[in-house]
């Protein structure tokens, strides 16, 4: 079972790498699950409607 967007260290050994963000403000925001979004913090692109 994947429990993304947090880390649990099942990347090593693959080509992902952990990436830290902040969020300064509260708000409601979009992670990437896909992994194919364009975004450099891994916000949701929409990318995924194309795959």
């Amino acid at each position: 079972m994947t429990v993304e967007p947090f880390c649990h260290g099942t990347y090593q050994g693959t080509e992902f790498t952990p990436v830290t963000f902040e969020i300064a403000q509260k708000q409601k925001v979009a992670l990437c699950l896909c992994k194919g979004t364009g975004n450099a913090h891994f916000f949701c692109d929409r990318t995924h409607t194309s795959l």
